[in-house]
């Protein structure tokens, strides 16, 4: 079916259900972290405690914040975290998705980071250095540092000490979005970047790496296979790009005959791949068990899927409370595909208290004692006991 052809119908409830049970939030959820990261494109984590809890979230055995480490920094690792789309940083799966994000970057809008950049000669002299090393921190760059970037920098990033570090922050962060460094596991305070190299030996990177437009419209195709019904804005979104070059990676798809035109909650600008018609038309029913409540962390992924946050926040005035100045997002309550709630929890000693703001969908009857319980999960995940609760 192409896009001139008469648009599927469904309920905003089938959109929700089809978009949880692709992201492992309905259902079994995912056998192994990698599973889940690949499926999902990769999991936000801008800091790495809620990007291990929405890993932990998704997962069927619930494993603990350590255990998840391992698949990170442990010598069988098959998770990668690193800068990713929209210019933060993900945990992604290392065989498949870290190398297609690499190459998509080109189609991509570029970054919005001020302060100056490195000159063309320090990168890859940077890059000699760390293939040298086979690990580096940001202060084994401070040799490659040229003094005119560091003229040029803001005043405001402080004195000569941190314009330095800014400096060698900057050549990190270039050489991770070529794929040649990640984040490794931190000594002490400061953060280690291996290279891929070292940190995945046998790891085999395709050389010459995919064209740009080709990684993108693979991209694309995986992105609806777990977040359709979406519009060009949506994909535009979250992989921060134009919403012409969006329309582009459509349009490849669209030509294959891959994508069926969708309507929505009053929303027409809709597509999905054709191969999932079926299961897009599923009725979730009640069951708890087969819908669960969650407790999302700190910029979970979900929360970024979208452009279009009333899928999960109709009431526009709410939305304040989640996505907040600074780009921050909070940790929300999801129930049914929906935010009901904003939550925080904070360690004391042993326990995890808990703090939970209702919202305006909030039914305390049917959403505390499934609140509760999940909480007990994420204490689980930190290895702490339940504390205070509401």
């Amino acid at each position: 079916m192409k896009l001139s052809d008469k648009a599927l119908v469904i309920t905003e409830e089938q959109a929700l259900f089809f978009r949880a049970r692709r992201g492992f939030l309905a259902g079994n959820g995912a056998k192994t972290p990698a599973q889940c990261a690949r499926n999902m494109l990769g999991l936000q984590s801008q800091q790495l405690a809620p990007g291990l809890l929405a890993l932990n979230q998704r997962l069927a055995a619930r494993p603990t914040a350590k255990e998840l480490e391992n698949h990170l920094f442990g010598s069988g690792r098959d998770l990668v975290r690193t800068w990713g789309q929209r210019d933060t940083i993900h945990i992604y799966d290392s065989q498949t998705n870290w190398a297609l994000i690499t190459s998509a970057r080109a189609q991509w809008s570029s970054g919005g980071r001020r302060g100056g950049m490195p000159s063309p000669k320090s990168v890859p002299n940077a890059l000699e250095l760390a293939l040298n090393k086979g690990m580096v921190v940001k202060k084994d760059f401070l040799p490659l540092i040229d003094q005119q970037h560091l003229a040029d920098l803001d005043p405001r990033i402080g004195d000569d000490a941190a314009k330095a570090n800014f400096a060698c922050g900057r050549l990190v962060w270039l050489l991770s979005l070529d794929g040649y460094l990640c984040q490794g596991k931190k000594q002490g305070s400061v953060q280690t970047y291996p290279t891929r190299q070292q940190w995945f030996p046998a790891l085999k990177w395709p050389d010459p790496t995919p064209d740009p437009l080709t990684s993108c419209v693979a991209l694309t195709r995986r992105y609806l296979s777990v977040n359709a019904p979406a519009a060009a804005q949506d994909l535009a979104h979250y992989f921060g790009a134009k919403v012409s070059v969006a329309r582009r990676w459509l349009g490849v798809l669209d030509a294959g005959g891959e994508l069926v035109r969708m309507e929505c909650g009053g929303r027409k600008d809709l597509v999905a791949l054709a191969d999932d018609v079926d299961e897009l038309q599923i009725k979730p029913g009640r069951s708890v068990k087969k819908w669960p409540l969650r407790l999302l962390p700190l910029w979970d992924t979900l929360l970024m899927s979208h452009r279009d946050k009333s899928w999960t926040m109709p009431d526009a005035q709410e939305r304040s409370l989640v996505w907040r100045k600074a780009a921050h997002v909070s940790s929300v309550v999801l129930a049914r595909g929906r935010v009901v709630a904003v939550w925080k929890m904070k360690k004391k000693g042993k326990h995890l208290d808990f703090d939970l703001q209702p919202l305006g969908s909030w039914d305390q009857a049917t959403h505390l004692d499934d609140f509760r319980l999940e909480s007990q999960a994420v204490a689980r995940h930190l290895e702490l006991q339940p504390g205070v609760m509401p």
